[in-house]
C-alpha cells in the first residue's frame, strides 16, 4: 500500500494560531477550506475572512462572535455527540473576533466566493435538521432493508425486537474515479473497500485484477497481512 502521509495532518503541524488550517491551495482544492480553533478560558482569536465566507461551529463549549458591529452568543455543546449546536455565518470581507469565557474548540469551515454583500447571521440549533437513519419510518413497524436480490438474501434477518435490520443480498455500488484523481491512491482505497466490505456489502466494488494480486490476505495477527481473511462461518445476525 502507498504512503498516505500527505493526506494526514497531525494536530498543530499545519498552522500558526489554529490547531489546523487547510486552505484550497494547501489541499489542492478549488474552493473549500477548514480551520480548527481551540481557545483557553478568556482567549480570543481575530479572523479576517478575506475572499471566503465562514461558519463558526462549536465542537465543544460555547463562544461569543463579534463581527461587523454585531455580536452573537453561541451556546455550543458539551461535545459533538451530545447535541446539535447553534452557529454563526461570517460573510466575505468581514472582520471577526471569536472569544471564549471558559474553553472551547470550534470548526471554521470556509468556502471561497466572489459574491459579497451578505450579512452576518446567527443560526439557531432548532433550525438544524436532524435525521434518524436506519430506524424505519414508524415506531414498531416491520422494517426490512434489502440490498441486492441474490438468493442469499433472507427476510428472516429483517425485523427483530422493534429494530430495522439489513438483509444483505450481494449488491454492488458504482465507483467513479475522476480524471484528475491520484490513480494509485484511488486504486489502493478501492481495493481496500472491496476486501474490507466483501461480506455482501454494497461498497464491495470491482477492482483491477493487478491490485488484488498485491493484497496479502491472512490471519489478522500476521504483520504482513493487509486484509484479514473472512471467518469460516458467517457471524450470526445482531439484535
Amino acid at each position: 500500500m502507498r504512503d498516505t502521509s500527505k493526506y494526514h495532518l497531525p494536530k498543530g503541524t499545519s498552522a500558526d494560531g489554529p490547531d489546523l488550517a487547510i486552505t484550497p491551495e494547501s489541499a489542492g482544492w478549488a474552493y473549500s477550506g477548514l480551520r480548527i480553533l481551540t481557545l483557553r478560558p478568556g482567549g480570543e482569536h481575530a479572523l479576517s475572512t478575506g475572499e471566503n465566507e465562514f461558519l463558526v461551529l462549536p465542537l465543544t463549549g460555547g463562544c461569543t462572535v463579534a463581527v461587523d458591529g454585531q455580536g452573537f452568543v453561541l451556546g455550543g455543546r458539551t461535545d459533538v455527540f451530545s447535541a446539535v449546536s447553534d452557529f454563526a455565518y461570517l460573510p466575505r470581507e468581514s472582520q471577526a473576533v471569536i472569544s471564549s469565557a471558559d474553553r472551547g474548540t470550534y470548526a471554521l469551515p470556509c468556502a471561497r466566493t466572489e459574491q459579497g454583500g451578505h450579512s452576518a447571521r446567527y443560526g439557531h440549533k432548532e433550525d438544524v435538521p436532524v435525521e434518524l437513519r436506519g430506524a424505519g419510518a414508524l415506531k414498531g413497524s416491520f422494517s426490512v432493508s434489502f440490498v441486492g436480490s441474490t438468493p442469499i438474501t433472507h427476510p428472516r434477518d429483517g425485523h427483530r425486537g422493534g429494530q430495522t435490520r439489513p438483509s444483505p443480498g450481494g449488491a454492488k455500488n458504482h465507483a467513479v474515479v475522476l480524471p484528475d484523481a491520484d490513480l494509485e491512491f484511488a486504486a489502493n482505497h478501492l481495493t481496500a473497500g472491496a476486501y474490507g466490505s466483501a461480506d455482501e456489502r454494497c461498497m464491495a466494488v470491482a477492482v483491477l485484477e493487478h491490485k488484488t494480486r498485491e493484497i496479502n490476505v491472512g490471519p489478522g495477527d500476521r504483520p504482513v497481512t493487509d486484509m484479514r481473511s473472512p471467518p469460516a462461518q458467517p457471524s450470526p445476525p445482531s439484535n
